[in-house]
């Protein structure tokens, strides 16, 4: 899977919208359309990579996205849920990103 395409501008805009507006908004926050919904959207991605995650290591999703460090990574066997948790220096964010459960119920 690769990150969104530059010319799906209509969803980051999308996203952006949502993201600026609203009650509690932080009047200080500026969401930059043409790169941070690419990001987000790939980070949220790496959260399905079942390998290497942890290294920052998981192939072509994490080689097309800012590099993290100090990435931790819980998974839950019987639901096949999966969080990770890591640290980008340049902004000093600290990026949290979940993979959906799947229970199979027979």
């Amino acid at each position: 899977m690769n990150p969104i395409d530059e010319t799906d501008r209509s969803s980051h805009e999308s996203v952006a919208a949502c993201l600026n507006s609203g009650p509690g908004t932080n009047p200080n926050f500026n969401f930059d359309t043409n790169f941070k919904a690419k990001t987000i959207v790939g980070y949220a991605q790496a959260a399905y990579c079942t390998e290497g995650l942890a290294d920052w290591n998981c192939g072509a999703v994490c080689d097309d996205l800012p590099r993290l460090d100090n990435v931790t990574v819980v998974e839950d066997g019987p639901t096949q849920g999966q969080v990770y948790v890591g640290y980008k220096p340049d902004t000093n964010h600290i990026v949290v990103s979940f993979r959906g459960a799947s229970i199979n119920q027979g």
